[in-house]
């Protein structure tokens, strides 16, 4: 865990150069919730899950404003089945890379974290939305945006990647992939 949390040292523009943005309507849809006060806002886009499970909620609690806003979210995303080498990719995977999970449709929703957002106290007016959309890209830049999540960024800084390589021979030149932002808001309790 320690070394994927360190990997975002070296590869913070990686990160911010090839990773998706976030859809307007979720920033206006987090202010709007803010209200009047977004200084009393607190944000964790993409990084929640790295704090402490045994403390996390807490702080954040202690960190909001008497009414404060907190918003986290989060993107996920699939390489879209009916355009891509399904069985190739898994196969890759099996060979080149089985402690890694290759970017298929997901397994159903997750309840993390609106269930411990539920259970916290000090925490209010939970609420869930996603935000989906389809995004296009070269596979060499696919590639490079794998390479700059934390997951990937451990491997590469090995040295030359035989899962990537392996990849590069069943990817078309461009893949689409369904993209989905999860967004949770919640409201400090009066």
């Amino acid at each position: 865990m320690i070394a994927r949390a360190l990997s975002f040292e070296d590869g913070a523009h990686a990160y911010d150069a090839y990773r998706p943005g976030y859809p307007q309507e979720l920033l206006d849809d987090v202010l709007e919730f803010a209200g009047e006060g977004p200084y009393g806002l607190v944000v964790a886009a993409q990084s929640f899950h790295w704090t402490d499970p045994d403390t996390r909620w807490a702080r954040l609690v202690g960190l909001l404003a008497a009414d404060g806003a907190g918003a986290m979210f989060w993107t996920h995303w699939s390489l879209a089945p009916a355009a891509n080498d399904v069985h190739g990719i898994r196969e890759v995977y099996r060979h080149h890379g089985p402690d890694r999970t290759p970017d298929l449709a997901r397994s159903g929703p997750s309840c993390w974290p609106a269930d411990e957002i539920e259970a916290t106290p000090g925490l209010v007016d939970s609420i869930e939305r996603s935000y989906g959309w389809e995004w296009n890209l070269p596979a060499a830049r696919y590639l490079r945006v794998l390479a700059a999540t934390s997951l990937y960024a451990v491997l590469t800084a090995r040295g030359p990647s035989h899962l990537f390589d392996a990849l590069r021979e069943v990817l078309g030149d461009h893949l689409p992939l369904l993209v989905e932002t999860q967004r949770n808001l919640m409201r400090k309790a009066c």
